[in-house]
């Protein structure tokens, strides 16, 4: 990355009425979530908006029974 200060991490958290999730899965997978790997290019592709916001700093992610475990460890020292 040359400029990384022109570059945002993204962090990903959704929240779906149980009538989107339906509507969501039924819609057909995109050139871009295809290319890209991204379900939430699915909705934008098909003219949906997101909601997006910018944050001070990153947390760690939770993308494996490991990650999670790892969260549920900082959160109960947080919050002793």
């Amino acid at each position: 990355m040359k400029n990384p200060e022109n570059y945002y991490l993204h962090i990903g958290m959704y929240a779906y009425s149980p009538e989107s999730v339906q509507e969501f899965s039924a819609l057909p997978q995109g050139f871009l979530e295809a290319t890209e790997g991204l379900e939430q290019l699915r909705i934008i592709e098909h003219g949906y908006p997101i909601l997006v916001g910018i944050i001070e700093r990153s947390f760690p992610g939770v993308d494996t029974a490991e990650d999670y475990q790892a969260f549920v460890e900082r959160w109960k020292k947080n919050n002793e």
